[in-house]
């Protein structure tokens, strides 16, 4: 082999290094930056089905169980409310509802009222406006004792997420003189109920 051909030969052996060197590099370089761009989704995927099904873990029974537990025995609700009921009693279309539960006293001396509804996926504000109106409703329209005038006014309703309550609720011991007592009594009292039921949220 002559000096020329040995050259020629460490050239051609010298080229194939630098291809097959390019080769390891860029294919090196497409791996990293696969895996950079995927991790981030996954997590973004991850995290966002970890908080739905938190959130259709909670169901209305169990909200209705912590607010039951924020009275005790000054819990008066103890009759549950059928479809008809519910329809008649909250004006409520139940067509965009997923899941509910409602109670009331058997004796009708009591005003309170309680429905915990679960909405479908986009209609929550929907059934948040027809509480609302049916509130406004019995305010305005209902026949009332005068002593239970403070406690219907207090009537709160509240949402979060897909849920929503209607809560007209409290203790029956508002004895004072007083309307303006008697009103902040009735206000603090639906307030257990509130609190109860965003506590389920936290």
């Amino acid at each position: 082999m002559t000096m020329e051909d040995l050259i020629i030969m460490n050239k051609k052996v010298s080229l194939a290094s630098l291809i097959l060197a390019c080769g390891i590099i860029a294919t090196g370089c497409g791996d990293d930056k696969t895996e950079n761009t995927n991790e981030p989704v996954d997590n973004n995927v991850e995290q966002t089905e970890s908080e739905s099904t938190e959130n259709s873990e909670i169901s209305v029974a169990s909200i209705l169980d912590k607010i039951k537990a924020a009275y005790g025995e000054d819990y008066l609700p103890n009759v549950p409310l059928d479809e008809e009921m519910v329809k008649e009693t909250f004006k409520l279309d139940l067509g965009l509802v997923e899941e509910y539960v409602a109670e009331m006293p058997m004796i009708g001396v009591h005003p309170d009222k309680v429905l915990i509804v679960k909405a479908k996926d986009g209609k929550v504000e929907d059934v948040v406006a027809q509480l609302e109106a049916a509130r406004t409703d019995m305010i305005e329209n209902g026949l009332h004792y005068p002593m239970n005038l403070e406690k219907v006014q207090s009537a709160k309703v509240v949402s979060k997420g897909n849920y929503a309550a209607f809560l007209l609720v409290g203790s029956a011991n508002n004895m004072s003189d007083d309307e303006e007592e008697r009103l902040k009594f009735a206000e603090d009292e639906v307030q257990k109920a509130v609190t109860a039921f965003n506590s389920m949220f936290n």
